[in-house]
């Protein structure tokens, strides 16, 4: 029972930390929004991430726990999560792609902003 109980916090915990990263990102990106528009595609994905990740802990005990006729809702259920963070995975690769290809076009140089030279 002990270890039931532990592995439940553990899972938890897990969701919890993967929902605030989603959250974070979705944060950090706003700031950046209308800086490149690779940022709006990450941003976009976090937000998905996020909505996926609530809806898993939110809406699927619903599901599970109401009457025998939703039963068949909850493959589709799972479908629909699993498509939608397939597609938030493929965006943010294609996001940190895109700004690392916008880095590499406009290097930084930091002696250029030094206010001392």
């Amino acid at each position: 029972m002990r270890e039931l109980m532990w592995a439940s916090m553990a899972q938890n915990l897990v969701w919890w930390l993967g929902f605030f990263v989603a959250v974070a990102g979705v944060v950090f990106t706003t700031a950046y929004l209308k800086r490149s528009r690779w940022t709006r595609l990450l941003f976009g994905a976090f937000l998905v991430r996020a909505l996926v990740d609530l809806a898993t802990k939110l809406v699927l005990p619903v599901l599970a726990t109401t009457t025998s006729a939703d039963l068949p809702r909850v493959p589709l259920f799972f479908l629909a999560t699993a498509v939608l963070s397939v597609m938030s995975y493929a965006a943010l690769v294609l996001g940190v792609a895109g700004l690392l290809s916008e880095l590499s076009r406009h290097p930084v140089n930091p002696r250029q902003s030094s206010p001392t030279e």
